[in-house]
């Protein structure tokens, strides 16, 4: 199994926007139509990038006045802003407190 994996930081804060954003408008149902499936994609290029220019103008234009900043990170985001992370942080912990009563003892 691979420990680590590929994510991108501003993909995940543009996935939090746009949760925000989705339900702050979800008082009006019919945005729902389109907030959902753009929630999704923006998911979707968390771990994974693909070329987001068409999403990232309609997060600009359909996620609301004050969540413009999740389609400006997603327009931001490039190959580049992907980096490792370690997915096995709770055995790190375990192996670092086994570690630190080995030396105390």
């Amino acid at each position: 199994m691979n420990d680590n994996t590929k994510q991108s930081g501003t993909m995940l804060a543009a996935y939090i926007f746009m949760i925000l954003s989705t339900i702050s408008l979800s008082i009006f149902v019919i945005t729902l139509a389109w907030m959902i499936p753009m929630t999704l994609a923006v998911k979707s290029r968390i771990n994974q990038y693909k070329p987001s220019v068409g999403l990232g103008v309609c997060c600009l234009f359909f996620t609301g006045i004050f969540f413009l900043i999740n389609g400006i990170l997603v327009l931001v985001t490039n190959e580049n802003s992907y980096g490792n992370v370690n997915t096995n942080n709770a055995n790190n912990l375990n192996q670092n407190e086994q570690q630190n009563q080995a030396v105390t003892q």
